[in-house]
Parts: C-alpha cells; structure tokens; sequence
C-alpha cells in the first residue's frame, strides 16, 4: 500500500497545474508582451476583475469567476505586476455595488481605479461556443478608459466544468475523521478517530491542523520471561521467574498538514498530502511473577504496574478521493502511510532492586522498534 500512496501522490502533485491554468498563462503572457510594447515602467498595479459571463452556460458555470481568478493568480507571481488580492477587490466592488451588474461600464472602471490606485485594470467577457468558451480579454486604463492590449483564447467547456466543482468549495472547514490505524510491529491495530481544521489557500491547495486519538488497545507490545537464576541481590534469590509486559493503550496525535487537490472522475477530486506529526503513546507496565498467587519477597517488590507516556515525532503522506455533498460539505475516503521516530523501550522496576532493573535494560529497554503505519478511514467535512 505504501508504494501505491507513493505513486499517486507524485501523479497527483505534477500534474496538479496542468490544464486550466496552462491557458489563462498564454492569455496572461501575450497580454504582458502587448503591455510593454508601450510601456516600460515597471512593476505595475494591476486589478483583475470578473469577467462579464454572456449567456446561460457561462453564467451557470461561473465561467468568468472562475478565469479571471486564475488570470489574477498569473499575474501575480510575476514580478512585474502588483496585483490587487481578489478577496479585497471582491469587496470594493461590493462597496461599489458593481459585482450584482455583471457588466462594468467606462465610469466603473474610473471608479474602480481610483479606489484601488491601480496602473491598469484587466476587463473581460467568457461566452460558450462550438463546446468552448470564448475569453475576451482587456488591459484598460481606468483614467482614460483607453485599451492598453487585447487578447483572446478558447478553453474546453470540460475544464470550466471541472473547476466549477472546486469552486464550491468554502474556505474553511471543521472536520469529522475515522478509520483503522495499523502498526504491525506494535501488535497494535485499533480504531482513530479525530477533528479537524482545514483552510483551502486555493482551488488547487489547502492546510490542515488534524488532532486524533485511537481506541483503546488491550494487546500486549510483547511479552518476556527472565529466567529467576539470572537475577540475584545480596544473596536474596527469586522463587519464581519474572513476567514483563507492556501494553501500548493509545495513541494521541497532533499533526499538520499540506494537501493538493485535482478534479477526478464522476465529479471527485483526487488528492494527496504530506505532514508532520507529533505523537504520545500511552502504555501500561505489569512486572509479575509467573505464579501470579506469589507476594515480594526479600529485596524484590512484586508486582509492579506503571502508566508510561512516549513522545515521539512523525510524518505521513496520504492519498484520497473527495466528493461535495449538499453542494459544500466535503465526504472523502482516506488513505495514509506514515512513521514515528523508533521506539525506545523505557521499562522501570519500580521500587525495585539494581539487578532486576538490569536485566530489564538488558533483555527490554535495549530495543528500538519501528514505529511505521497505515492508515484507511473515512471523513465528512462542514464548511464554516
């Protein structure tokens, strides 16, 4: 399973920027070589609005939203441009009372640009034809209403359908996570459950702090015997040999995490995630002798029961499928391998002789166990 997470998870993440944002690039570019045909003057202010959407099927698609978002993403990661954030000029138009007119005239522009305080604001109209939408686009002075450039280009309606799905996601959610968590080499295989926050930077990204905590587990980590003519002190000897075992109970972690996410099939979306953890382990320490009726004797106090608490830092890459249900929640099936730092094993004897502690060094607390895992679990997201 491993090497499948692997593989998708590389799939996922290079061709995360593909498609869509390979289009509104050439538009951006052939803009920005019109651009400084006539002038040179540089970084410039520029705001990008939402293009005008012409007809039913640009409308319903949010054809226009969905393009000039993108178109403003490519600006801004030239350094030739200062872009306006979308979410600032999304009010201003607001506070204008333009983004409920859908059309935007020459005195709108002004006004815009004096708010802002842009150099250029980009203007443009999406409309369906022949399976394709149309992209019209313009860079206009807002002093003058003058058309600095041009440009146009074709986009399959299929990839506007597909960005549509992403944008219905909300930016924030608060989730619900549960699944089987598995460490072979802890005889450990219980139910997680867990909550989470999630922020999505973008249509393509997002952020998660995740905290989860398994059921409880009541199979023994191991269970060892030492011989009662290993272990002597001050000429006291032990009657009957000596039973340890450690029992890893929960485990209780705190994990952030970086996700992409890419639109599948059957209007899903494929998604993969890397994160760094931090993990405490609970476990429960019985020392006993192998006739279980006996009592301490002499300088050995027997039974003994200790709560042990491990710290230990991890990280996990994860894939997964995500599909919206009631338009924004979010339903996924998940599926994650990751690895803690190797356990060190801490048994104490108590109140206990120096030779008793001994062997438990010797024979226990020399081990280093591997602290790998795999995941599968289902989680239901509500936006906020």
């Amino acid at each position: 399973m491993k090497k499948i997470i692997y593989i998708i998870l590389v799939f996922t993440i290079s061709n995360l920027y593909a498609d869509l944002k390979d289009q509104t690039l050439e538009l951006k570019n052939d803009l920005t070589k019109k651009i400084f045909q006539k002038i040179s003057h540089r970084p410039i202010k520029i705001a990008v609005v939402n293009f005008t959407n012409i007809g039913d099927e640009a409308l319903n698609s949010k054809a226009g939203d969905i393009i000039s978002s993108q178109l403003s993403n490519d600006f801004a990661n030239d350094k030739n441009f200062i872009t306006v954030e979308r979410n600032r000029l999304d009010r201003i138009l607001e506070e204008l009372r333009l983004s409920a007119l859908g059309v935007i005239d020459e005195k709108d522009i002004k006004r815009i640009g004096i708010v802002l305080g842009v150099d250029w604001i980009v203007v443009g109209e999406v409309s369906l034809a022949n399976n394709e939408f149309v992209v019209n686009a313009r860079v206009v002075n807002p002093e003058t209403a003058e058309i600095i450039a041009a440009s146009s280009i074709n986009i399959e309606k299929q990839e506007i359908i597909k960005e549509g799905e992403l944008s219905n996601l909300s930016k924030n959610y608060f989730g619900l996570s549960a699944g089987k968590i598995n460490f072979s080499k802890l005889n450990f295989n219980t139910s997680s459950f867990g909550v989470e926050l999630r922020h999505n930077y973008s249509r393509k990204s997002y952020g998660k702090f995740a905290f989860r905590k398994t059921a409880n587990n009541s199979k023994p980590l191991d269970k060892l015997i030492l011989d009662k003519y290993l272990i002597t002190d001050g000429g006291s000897n032990l009657i009957y040999d000596i039973v340890i075992t450690e029992t890893i109970e929960s485990i209780t972690s705190f994990e952030m995490i970086y996700g992409w996410m890419k639109n599948f099939i059957f209007k899903t979306r494929i998604k993969a995630e890397i994160g760094a953890n931090f993990n405490s382990l609970s476990s429960k320490q019985n020392i006993y002798y192998s006739n279980e009726t006996a009592s301490s004797s002499g300088v050995f106090n027997i039974p003994v029961n200790n709560d042990k608490t491990y710290y230990l830092p991890g990280f996990s890459v994860g894939v997964g499928i995500e599909k919206n249900i009631l338009r924004s929640h979010i339903l996924s099936i998940d599926f994650k391998y990751g690895s803690f730092a190797k356990l060190k094993r801490d048994v104490s004897a108590g109140n206990n002789s120096k030779a008793l502690q001994d062997q438990i060094n010797l024979k226990v607390n020399s081990q280093k166990i591997s602290m790998s895992y795999t995941y599968i679990g289902m989680r239901l997201e509500f936006p906020f």
